[in-house]
C-alpha cells in the first residue's frame, strides 16, 4: 500500500512539473475569489485582510480566481509547490518555482479536472488533468507542516517540494489527508522525505 502511495506522489509531482513545460492554457490576471470563506479577500481565513506575499494563502487566493472562471462550483483536490523555503514560502530560485493545485467540479468531477500554477511573479496558467475524487479541507499555511518534517528529519537543506493530497486509498490508518515534504540540496539532490498528516501533522513514515 505504501508503494502505491509513493507511486500517487511520483505522477503527482510529474503532472505538475509536466504541465509547467506544456502549457495548455494561460491566464495572467491575479483577480479572484477569496477562498477561504471569511470574506476578508486574502485567502487565510484569519480575517485580518492581510496576506503573506507567496504563501500558500496568497497563491490560493490567486488561484481561485482561474478556477472560478473554470467550474461553477470548484473544489480543491490537491496542493503542491515545487520551491519553498523554511517560512513555507515559495522561492524564485529555480525555472517556473509555482505553487499548483488540482481543482473539480463539486458533485460531478474526475472528467474534467484542472491543474492551476501560480508562479513567483502571480501570474497563472492551468491545463486539464483528471485527479482524485475527494475535496481538501481548508488550508492556508504551509509552514505548519514545513516545521513538522524538519523536526522529524533535520536534515541540512536547500529547499522542499511539498504535495498535499486525500489518502483516498487508505495507505495510513486513521489518516485522511496527507502531506509529503522533501527536501533537496542546492545541486538538486534529495536528502531526504517525510509523508505526515496533513490535519495534525503526525508523522506516518
Amino acid at each position: 500500500m505504501r508503494a502505491f502511495s509513493k507511486i500517487l506522489l511520483t505522477l503527482f509531482l510529474l503532472l505538475a512539473c509536466c504541465g509547467l513545460v506544456l502549457f495548455i492554457g494561460c491566464d495572467t490576471g491575479t483577480d479572484g475569489g477569496d477562498g477561504d470563506g471569511d470574506g476578508d479577500g486574502d485567502g487565510d481565513g484569519d480575517g485580518d485582510g492581510e496576506i503573506v506575499e507567496y504563501s500558500l494563502a496568497w497563491a490560493l487566493d490567486i488561484a481561485a480566481g482561474v478556477a472560478d472562471g473554470r467550474f461553477a462550483d470548484p473544489i480543491l483536490l490537491g496542493i503542491g509547490a515545487n520551491d519553498l523555503g523554511d517560512d513555507g514560502l515559495l522561492r524564485n530560485t529555480h525555472d517556473n518555482s509555482a505553487w499548483f493545485f488540482f481543482y473539480g467540479e463539486n458533485g460531478d468531477h474526475g472528467e474534467a479536472d484542472y491543474i492551476v500554477y501560480v508562479f513567483y511573479d502571480g501570474s497563472t496558467d492551468f491545463f486539464q488533468q483528471n485527479f482524485t475524487d475527494t475535496e481538501l479541507p481548508d488550508y492556508d499555511d504551509a509552514k505548519d507542516w514545513l516545521d513538522a518534517a524538519d523536526d522529524e528529519l533535520g536534515v541540512d537543506h536547500s529547499y522542499a517540494k511539498l504535495s498535499v493530497y486525500a489518502d483516498e486509498a487508505g495507505v495510513f490508518a486513521d489518516t485522511d489527508n496527507v502531506a509529503k515534504v522533501t527536501y533537496f540540496i542546492a545541486d538538486d539532490t534529495e536528502v531526504g522525505e517525510v509523508y505526515l498528516d496533513a490535519d495534525d501533522y503526525t508523522i506516518l513514515q
